[in-house]
């Protein structure tokens, strides 16, 4: 019966006009189709006040992962929020965020971090993976992706991060009540991927998991946290308004200076020997590797 109907409809060439002419009057024309596509205006997103006081009100800065799955539930799979002159998109369906990392490139484009940017040529440091753009992010990825990111070179810290997720372990049952609850389990996994991080950038523990933390750990810890929440309000305020308002960007300086401080003990070490058994590049490669 199949084969019949075929034949029948390769027989009237006036069968085929017809279904041409309904797919061409069903299809859309091409102004309505590129009337559909929306920019970057139509896209939903909170307001500039509502998101601020989400951020800074309402303590939103601890807790990012709920500010996600509220503007999901509000604005679906892709929305726009914006802080001053920092518009972000957030994008929350994984088939889309795939779409946006093969399109990336050789050289992706990453957030303008300009207050880091203007730290670090007002220390004078080099740019690093997240502040770096185009070659220069390129040869700095390249060299750090050749000792630590393949097969063999993972290998090398297996037997050190298992230390450390037995820490982790060990701290979560020591913080638990009666009842089985952590109660402050984000800063919990905080502190373990700063020494998870540490342990392999400067193979050094610096005791993030420790019963009783040091004391140059935790005010690194504290620097960190410190340094995050003032790296938005840097960004947004105008650099004419640090003069007359200067006690962000103080404070934002002083704990990247606590930062690097505090990081450049190991570095001074592994640099010795990387000089010795690497290339020269690496151990300043290695030691921008966090901005």
């Amino acid at each position: 019966m199949l084969q019949q109907a075929l034949r029948v409809r390769n027989a009237f060439p006036l069968v085929k006009w017809m279904e041409r002419w309904a797919e061409g009057a069903a299809a859309p024309p091409l102004e309505s189709a590129l009337q559909a596509v929306r920019t970057l205006d139509d896209m939903p997103g909170p307001t500039v006040a509502s998101f601020a006081w989400d951020l800074f009100a309402r303590g939103g800065l601890s807790r990012l992962h709920e500010l996600q799955l509220k503007g999901v539930q509000r604005y679906g799979a892709m929305w726009k929020a914006s802080f001053g002159p920092i518009l972000t998109v957030h994008v929350a369906d994984p088939a889309l965020i795939e779409q946006v990392l093969r399109q990336e490139g050789q050289h992706p484009m990453r957030s303008d971090l300009s207050s880091w940017k203007d730290y670090r040529k007002l220390r004078g440091h080099h740019f690093g993976l997240l502040t770096a753009e185009g070659e220069e992010w390129q040869a700095v990825r390249s060299l750090l992706g050749k000792h630590m990111l393949r097969p063999k070179a993972v290998e090398v810290y297996d037997k050190t991060l298992n230390n450390v997720v037995s820490d982790l372990i060990a701290k979560l049952r020591l913080r638990r009540s009666a009842q089985g609850i952590v109660t402050d389990i984000t800063s919990e996994f905080y502190r373990f991927g700063l020494e998870g991080i540490s342990s392999v950038l400067f193979e050094s523990r610096i005791g993030c998991l420790d019963a009783v933390i040091p004391e140059e750990t935790e005010r690194f810890i504290q620097s960190i946290n410190t340094m995050f929440v003032m790296t938005l309000l840097t960004m947004a305020m105008p650099s004419w308004l640090h003069q007359l308002f200067p006690k962000p960007w103080k404070v934002f300086c002083q704990c990247w200076d606590d930062i690097i401080q505090m990081i450049s003990f190991p570095i001074d070490g592994l640099t010795k020997m990387r000089l010795i058994t690497h290339t020269p590049q690496f151990p300043l490669a290695w030691e921008n590797a966090a901005a």
